[in-house]
């Protein structure tokens, strides 16, 4: 039995339908008692209750989680002491980790990392770099004003697609060999932010206008959820910086056989959203 963990996200959700459809049996852990999953068991729990927890892991010999913002690293060390003896665990982390100066996601990731480290349980970790699903947050303004507004300036980076990530997950849950490793994962392809509105006007036979948001203005929002100026710094400005991020990477061909995404696939998959 595989427990997933953030069921209802953009990854989990992919997770859950792929183990299904190959014929594994699954527990969907989410906070939403009304949330229903095909071929899979809903099991209520929230990683910021452990005493949550016990019941949704009866029977639960392999794992995938994700913790969440701020709190990512103290969710995932309640995780695994509730999980003591599951066979595997495949824990979402951030490409962040492998950057000199990461800022605060890679923080919350590197600890997140230790304490399954820790634990003792055999481990697999999910570095990917920026979600395709992060332009998302552009839809509002894009449906309000036609404006593209990006607090990550107009750096190039190779975005990778969820379902992408669910595939290594599912590969590294079902099959031997992975355990001990840490994959990095990005998308086929080096696009900029520009280029990703340029294209999805192109799709929504609209004329949509980017605007690079000022470094200055990004650490402000960071500030105001309560992140320290020195590390929405370090997170606005690695963030700007020609690194990891802009790398496509074979990894996930490597692992799966699939031909990984393009952020064209995506929107085309999500114009709807955008409308």
């Amino acid at each position: 039995m595989i427990l997933v963990t953030g069921a209802t996200g953009n990854v989990g959700r992919c997770i859950v339908r792929r183990m299904t459809a190959a014929g594994h049996q699954v527990k969907a852990l989410t906070r939403n008692p009304g949330a229903v999953f095909d071929g899979a068991e809903v099991v209520v729990g929230d990683l910021d209750e452990q005493r949550t927890l016990p019941g949704c892991l009866e029977g639960v010999n392999k794992a995938y989680v994700m913790g969440m913002g701020p709190r990512t690293a103290e969710q995932v060390a309640t995780f695994v002491h509730a999980a003591a003896g599951l066979r595997h665990i495949v824990l979402m982390s951030s490409l962040s980790v492998e950057l000199e100066r990461g800022g605060v996601v890679a923080r919350w990731h590197r600890e997140a990392e230790g304490a399954v480290r820790k634990s003792g349980i055999p481990w697999t970790f999910l570095r990917p770099g920026v979600f395709m699903s992060n332009a998302l947050q552009w839809a509002a303004s894009i449906r309000a004003e036609g404006v593209v507004r990006s607090v990550t300036g107009d750096t190039p980076v190779a975005p990778v697609h969820p379902d992408d990530i669910a595939a290594v997950a599912v590969t590294a849950l079902s099959s031997t060999g992975h355990e001990g490793r840490a994959y990095a994962l990005t998308g086929p392809e080096r696009t900029s932010p520009s280029a990703q509105t340029r294209l999805l006007g192109d799709l929504l036979e609209r004329r949509l206008t980017f605007e690079a948001v000022p470094a200055e203005a990004g650490v402000r929002s960071m500030t105001a959820f309560g992140i320290s100026a020195e590390e929405a710094e370090v997170s606005v400005h690695s963030a700007r910086e020609d690194n990891l991020f802009g790398i496509p990477l074979t990894t996930i061909h490597d692992l799966t056989g699939l031909a990984p995404r393009t952020f064209r696939d995506w929107a085309a998959e999500n114009l709807n959203a955008f409308r």
